[in-house]
């Protein structure tokens, strides 16, 4: 799974829309939704937010099938 299919399923799974969560974020929803397409990568700041506010680690930690993980704190 992709960073951004991560981030949409998260955001998904909290009942938020895209504009909804970037608000949230303090961000764009132009910027957000560039994550979700992976054609951008947030910021270190911004990942640690999104973690807190998800309340998840997320594992950069690549395994055999290159993807990414969430684990609930």
């Amino acid at each position: 799974m992709s960073f951004g299919e991560l981030l949409k399923e998260l955001r998904l799974s909290h009942d938020l829309t895209q504009e909804q969560l970037a608000r949230k974020l303090g961000i764009v929803t132009r910027t957000y939704i560039y994550y979700e397409k992976g054609s951008k990568f947030p910021s270190m700041d911004l990942l640690a937010r999104i973690t807190k506010f998800f309340k998840v680690t997320i594992s950069f930690t690549i395994d055999e099938q290159g993807e990414y993980t969430a684990q609930s704190l």
